[in-house]
């Protein structure tokens, strides 16, 4: 009986203790668990940095190129130039004296344009940050044609003697060459010329 009962207790010993270690075994896997998730999770992080990285460079460039396009509005471009030089050469009229003495001087002239623009040469750009002073060079030759007074554009860069040939029908021959001098002014998002004058030819 003593062997049997010592059997017994012995056995219920071994499984006593074998009850006791499964929760601490538990908690060991529980605490190694928790830094694999850890673990887990932290690629996660670095990936959203490196994409926030790249999204960042990504934008540098466009930064960059947007800043060197706006600097070519810190003056007037060549092609705005030249269709306004264009336009003040064609503002040449030849008209009847009666639209010559009308009263109102401001107006657009109805006539015969005198001048027929063959180039434009932009020769010098020199700018302030509220205005731009353009020298240009405009050649051009005069077209067909009579009237009873020459007005408007380039009026004044011609002569009384080719004023007067013009008018009698005789337009004079050959290239004529006209120095420009152009002041223009920022208006908001564009440059507008406010001022055609004559240039000291170089």
């Amino acid at each position: 009986m003593n062997i049997c009962r010592f059997a017994v207790t012995f056995a219920v010993g071994i499984i006593t203790a074998s009850c006791s270690d499964k929760p601490g075994g538990d908690q060991n896997n529980d605490s190694r668990a928790e830094p694999l998730e850890a673990d887990a999770k932290a690629p996660s992080a670095k990936a959203q940095d490196r994409d926030a990285n790249e999204s960042r460079s990504s934008r540098e460039p466009e930064r960059e190129s947007a800043e060197v396009e706006g600097s070519t509005d810190l003056q007037p471009h060549d092609e705005e130039i030249a269709e306004d030089c264009v336009a003040f050469v064609r503002a040449t009229k030849a008209t009847p004296a009666a639209s010559a003495s009308s009263d109102c001087p401001g107006c657009p002239l109805d006539g015969t344009e005198v001048l027929r623009i063959q180039q434009v040469k932009t020769d010098r750009i020199s700018c302030t940050s509220a205005a731009c002073e353009v020298i240009v060079t405009i050649r051009a030759i005069f077209n067909p044609g009579a009237g009873e007074a020459i007005g408007g554009g380039l009026t004044g860069w011609i002569s009384p003697e080719q004023k007067t040939e013009y008018l009698r029908g005789h337009p004079p021959a050959g290239e004529q060459i006209y120095p420009v001098r152009i002041i223009y002014k920022r208006m908001v998002n564009e440059w507008r010329p406010i001022e055609f004058d004559r240039a000291d030819p170089d």
